[in-house]
C-alpha cells in the first residue's frame, strides 16, 4: 500500500532540482542596484524617495525571480525578505545622511554586496549545499537588515500607528524568513503563525516603549532588534525542543542588554 505524497509545504526546497546559475549575473545586478540606490540621496528625489525605493525593491525582486526560479515556479516569499528590509534600511540611511554622500555611498555599496551574497547563499540552500558558515552569514545580514529597517521607519515618520504597523510587518517578515530558511525549516503554516506571534510581541514592546519614554532613533532600533532576536530565538528553540540552559542564558543576557539600553537612554516625554 502506497502512502500519499507529502504536502508541498512539507517538501524542502533543497530536494528540488535547481539549475546552474552564473554568479556574474548577480554581481552585475548588484552594481546596477547600487547605482540606482545612489539616486535616493539626490535632491531631485524629494518626497518621492519611498516611491523610488519601491521601484528598487521591484527591480531586485525581478532579479531574484530569474536567479532563484525552480521548475518554472516563483521563489517563495521568504527569499525576497532581505532585499525588502535592506531597501527600507537604505532609505532611512539616505534620509539620515543628507549632505554626507560618502557615508551613504558606503551603505549603498554594502547593500549591493549583501544582495549578491544572500541570493547566492539562498541558491546553495535550494541545492542542499548550505554549510554552517553560510547560515551565520545569512543570519548576520538578516539581523542588520532588521535593525536598519526599524531605523528607517523610525526616521521616516513620527505617526505611532504607521510606526507600529511597519514594526509588525518587519518583525513578521524577518521571523518568517528565519523560520523557513535559517536552520531546520519549519513548515509553512506553523512558520507563519510563529512569525505573527513574534511580530505581535515586538509591536507590543514598541508601543510600550513609545508610551513610556523618548529614545533616539538609533537606540530605539537596536532595542527593537534585540527584542525581535530574543523572541525569535525562544520560539524556534521551543519548537525544536532545544531550549537548553546555555541557550536560555544567551538570550537572557541579550534581554538584559535591551533593558540596560532602556534605562540608560530613556528621556521623559514632554
Amino acid at each position: 500500500m502506497k502512502t500519499p505524497p507529502p504536502a508541498d509545504n512539507h517538501v524542502l526546497p533543497a530536494l528540488r532540482s535547481v539549475p546552474q546559475r552564473d554568479f556574474r549575473f548577480l554581481v552585475f545586478a548588484g552594481v546596477i542596484l547600487v547605482a540606482l540606490a545612489l539616486g535616493l540621496q539626490s535632491d531631485l528625489v524629494g518626497n518621492q524617495i519611498w516611491a523610488l525605493s519601491g521601484g528598487l525593491v521591484l527591480l531586485a525582486a525581478a532579479v531574484l525571480v530569474g536567479y532563484l526560479r525552480v521548475e518554472s515556479k516563483l521563489p517563495a516569499i521568504e527569499h525576497f525578505v532581505p532585499v525588502a528590509l535592506a531597501v527600507v534600511a537604505l532609505t532611512g540611511v539616505a534620509l539620515l545622511s543628507r549632505g554626507h554622500f560618502l557615508r551613504y555611498a558606503a551603505a549603498a555599496a554594502a547593500f549591493g554586496i549583501a544582495f549578491a551574497a544572500v541570493a547566492q547563499l539562498d541558491l546553495k540552500h535550494l541545492r542542499a549545499q548550505a554549510k554552517p558558515g553560510h547560515l551565520i552569514v545569512q543570519d548576520t545580514v538578516l539581523v542588520v537588515c532588521v535593525a536598519g529597517a526599524f531605523l528607517g521607519v523610525l526616521i521616516a515618520t513620527q505617526d505611532l500607528a504607521i510606526r507600529l504597523g511597519a514594526v509588525f510587518a518587519i518583525a513578521g517578515l524577518a521571523s518568517y524568513r528565519s523560520f523557513r530558511v535559517l536552520g531546520a525549516p519549519i513548515p509553512g503554516r506553523p512558520a507563519l503563525m510563529f512569525a505573527a506571534l513574534v511580530a505581535e510581541l515586538v509591536t507590543f514592546f514598541a508601543w510600550a516603549l513609545s508610551a513610556t519614554a523618548y529614545f533616539g532613533e538609533g537606540l530605539f532600533a537596536v532595542m527593537l532588534m534585540l527584542i525581535w532576536y530574543v523572541n525569535r530565538g525562544f520560539v524556534r528553540h521551543t519548537y525544536e525542543r532545544s531550549l537548553t540552559r546555555q541557550v536560555f542564558l544567551e538570550y537572557g543576557l541579550l534581554g538584559l542588554l535591551a533593558a540596560f539600553l532602556f534605562f540608560v537612554s530613556r528621556q521623559p516625554l514632554h
